[in-house]
């Protein structure tokens, strides 16, 4: 019946003002979708169907926000929390879940088979206090499935025995490109591992809305690591050097998308093409500590960047990253591996100590060995 239901709404879908119908590879989505197709362009994926399912997503959507706003003329928090629940509502329409992780579009937008009968959900209640919602979460092939009560419902009754996998930040896309076509102030914005949505009602006001659980959450609520999916807590700080709990323009989710893509590029040892892909990213996220560093630990463990040049560019990356983000484990150690590609073997035992403190890394340059070495004898073995 639902099926239906959503052909009936398609159907009558010139109801809708005329910008609704022009959007095809226009919309946020669209476009980073683009940017995969380009990267894997040797690769056997069917792209035409992957942006028909964005436009269905926009189109069924856009039908529920349009009778939204025809009945509340002021867009208020109830009203923004409607349309958030539209677009939601759409998703679990067209067999989308919400599944961690997985990183690209062309992942998420490709139906999987999930067997359904061998799924057992634990029951888990939101942790904020006076809070009774319960959510429902399995792991299934090397991941977990979250659900909502709504989202179970319809994966438990459905016929289907296949489904869309999305996550924080490619869901986010999703709803992106409905509030682009809809013109509504919806941004990305982020925390520690995760994404979040936000409704900007006006320059003070505004709801936050976690699209892998359907709830809405406080900024103190994330800084206290009350998400139900990633529950790392962080300060103002922290916050301030990393540009947490701000809304990101179109340029920015593109900058901090194009990260995925070109940890597939190195995945599949495209190497010059990952590069340009991190150079842009930097470009337009110029306060991202982690394309830095994923740049930087290319240059210093790749073959085909071993030249005093690109050890110098990796230094250069590494001490940025660190000034950004001067307590993350991670960019300490690639910071102690790019001192060691420079020869600064004193300093890179200090910051390895400081990071993960790894007794063979800080052995191996007591020998003034280097990260390219250590990376090529982990493989070996």
């Amino acid at each position: 019946m639902k099926k239906i239901i959503l052909l009936m709404l398609l159907a009558n879908l010139t109801t809708i003002h005329a910008q609704d119908l022009v959007f095809k590879k226009h919309s946020i989505a669209h476009q980073l979708l683009e940017l995969e197709e380009k990267a894997f362009e040797h690769q056997n994926i069917d792209y035409k169907n992957m942006y028909s399912i964005i436009d269905s997503v926009i189109k069924i959507s856009s039908i529920k926000i349009t009778a939204i706003l025809n009945n509340d003329s002021l867009i208020d928090e109830k009203t923004a929390i409607k349309i958030f629940e539209a677009i939601d509502e759409t998703l679990i329409e067209l067999d989308f879940i919400t599944f961690i992780r997985i990183e690209r579009l062309n992942q998420a937008l490709l139906k999987t088979i999930i067997p359904k009968e061998s799924l057992k959900f634990y029951k888990q209640k939101d942790r904020r206090v006076g809070n009774q919602t319960y959510y429902y979460f399995t792991i299934f092939d090397g991941g977990a499935i979250c659900m909502t009560e709504k989202r179970l419902n319809h994966f438990q009754s459905s016929n289907s025995n296949s489904y869309y996998r999305i996550d924080c930040d490619l869901g986010a896309y999703l709803y992106l490109a409905v509030a682009e076509v809809n013109d509504l102030p919806i941004y990305l914005v982020e925390v520690p591992g995760h994404n979040f949505l936000r409704f900007q009602l006006n320059s003070n006001e505004y709801v936050n809305w976690d699209n892998n659980v359907a709830n809405t959450f406080s900024n103190d609520d994330y800084k206290n690591g009350m998400s139900p999916t990633v529950s790392e807590e962080f300060l103002d700080m922290e916050a301030s050097l990393n540009h947490y709990l701000e809304n990101m323009n179109n340029d920015e989710v593109i900058g901090y998308h194009l990260e995925n893509v070109a940890r597939y590029s190195i995945e599949n040892s495209e190497l010059a093409q990952a590069e340009k892909q991190l150079i842009k990213s930097i470009q337009l996220r110029p306060y991202s500590a982690s394309a830095r560093n994923e740049l930087a630990w290319m240059y210093l463990t790749e073959k085909e960047f071993r030249n005093k040049e690109y050890a110098k560019m990796a230094l250069s990356l590494a001490t940025e990253t660190d000034s950004i983000n001067p307590s993350n484990p991670d960019y300490k150690d690639t910071y102690a591996c790019a001192c060691a590609a420079n020869k600064d073997y004193k300093k890179a035992i200090e910051l390895e100590k400081q990071g993960y403190n790894d007794e063979k890394r800080i052995n191996a340059y007591k020998k003034r060995k280097n990260c390219y070495s250590l990376e090529k004898i982990k493989e070996a073995q």
